[in-house]
């Protein structure tokens, strides 16, 4: 859009660049300068979360491929660490007032924003649901947590020497054996369970004690 005029500003050149967002696109012009003069590039690692979801906005709810990518960037932007607690409470609104009640995609899409926000603001690098169990890194786990841990997640590890903690993922032949087995573990194939599982994972290894009074997201 800043390259002159003719086919530059036409359909078949500017692609997706004005759905990528404007101060998206400096910052990666920025890096891309300081790289190139030999500068150190620091800034947040990437949050890689990975769940078995279907976590999405369906072409039937929002037939506009640009309106669809709008609305992936307001949640994108509500997930980020520093945005208000209720961001993607207001953004599913916005949706409902414009396209009607959120299919289940949608609203887990939603919920997958809320816990992406919460592992950023933990400083995690990894939440990722492979195999037999959910992998999360960096993790500081002190002694009192690692036996909350063992009590309440039969089969997880924590490795110190790496900062990995592996959750055996709810259903599973371990924690199916557990005297705890079905405590606060989601079924099988329940995407949405699955997904506020990890959320109380992350609460009740990771995050900060609660004061009084006080209530736990999910």
């Amino acid at each position: 859009e800043l390259r002159g005029a003719g086919n530059l500003l036409g359909g078949e050149q500017s692609g997706h660049i004005a759905g990528v967002g404007f101060d998206l696109y400096l910052r990666m012009i920025g890096e891309a300068v300081a790289t190139f003069k030999g500068e150190d590039v620091t800034g947040s690692t990437e949050l890689v979360l990975e769940l078995p979801v279907d976590a999405r906005i369906p072409e039937e709810y929002v037939e506009s491929e640009r309106l669809r990518l709008e609305a992936y960037q307001k949640f994108s932007a509500a997930s980020h660490p520093q945005a208000p607690e209720d961001h993607v409470a207001l953004v599913l609104e916005e949706l409902a007032d414009r396209y009607g009640a959120p299919p289940p995609e949608a609203l887990r899409l939603a919920a997958v924003s809320r816990l992406r926000r919460r592992a950023a603001r933990l400083g995690l690098s990894k939440v990722v649901a492979g195999g037999p169990a959910l992998r999360i890194e960096p993790v500081e786990l002190p002694g009192s947590r690692q036996m909350r841990m063992k009590r309440m997640y039969p089969g997880a590890r924590y490795t110190e020497a790496t900062k990995t903690l592996q959750v055996p993922l709810p259903g599973g032949t371990a924690s199916a054996r557990s005297p705890l087995a079905g405590v606060g573990q989601p079924r099988v194939g329940d995407e949405d369970d699955v997904v506020a599982w990890t959320g109380r994972v992350l609460a009740s290894l990771l995050e900060p004690e609660p004061g009084p009074g006080a209530v736990v997201p999910e």
